[in-house]
């Protein structure tokens, strides 16, 4: 089966802005969306540059999800405004960085992990050798996002909730331990937990009063 390849946007309404995508351009193939009014304008003779006649509101939101990954290139309360009628949830929406058009700063607002936002800010800030701003918790205080773990081994994440209560977990500082009783032992953040079991037998009955929060990797449903 061949590998879905994944589509990029950029939209533009300022011609600063035009200046930081087609720097952009020269290192990723993405479909550059302009504002009408510079139809013909000489900026870029490319098939892949489109122009946007409708309501910048309206057409985001006819386009927004045929794109894997944005980029805006504008103040992000306005890109906020543009895209919030459009959110679905963090598995299905697209990754959105936001960059001023000076090129000074790049803010992953959107799909930091689900869809590699962060990732992509960062990339995207270093070829504009711009700021990358970045606001999960996870990066800002240096602990594990339990949404990566076993993605390299495309392991299965179930139960959402109960996952997003251990990442507050995480965050506040709590103690989650780990049982894993399938899988590579290599995989990311495993290093960051201190107690690690092959199954719930081997949990000592004091660790259980300890520890409140555990993540259960397993073959078994």
């Amino acid at each position: 089966m061949m590998e879905k390849r994944e589509k990029w946007a950029a939209v533009v309404i300022t011609r600063p802005g035009w200046d930081q995508v087609r720097l952009l351009h020269r290192y990723r193939t993405m479909t550059v969306w302009l504002p009408k009014r510079f139809h013909d304008s000489g900026l870029l003779a490319d098939e892949e540059v489109r122009y946007y006649a409708k309501p910048l509101s309206q057409w985001v939101r006819e386009v927004f999800h045929d794109y894997d990954h944005w980029i805006f290139v504008m103040s992000v309360s306005l890109a906020t405004r543009l895209i919030a009628p459009v959110i679905r949830d963090k598995h299905r929406d697209p990754s959105v960085t936001v960059v001023d058009d000076g090129g000074h700063y790049a803010v992953c607002l959107l799909s930091c992990h689900a869809q590699d936002g962060n990732e992509i800010t960062r990339d995207i800030a270093r070829i504009l050798q711009a700021m990358p701003v970045i606001t999960t918790g996870s990066e800002s205080l240096e602990v594990p996002a339990l949404d990566l773990i076993g993605r390299e081994g495309n392991w299965h994440l179930e139960d959402w909730a109960t996952l997003s209560h251990l990442s507050r977990m995480m965050l506040e500082k709590d103690p989650v331990g780990v049982v894993q009783e399938s899988g590579s032992p290599c995989w990311r953040y495993r290093d960051s937990f201190s107690r690690i079991y092959d199954g719930w037998e081997y949990v000592p009955a004091p660790v259980f009063q300890e520890i409140r929060g555990w993540l259960w990797i397993t073959h078994r449903r």
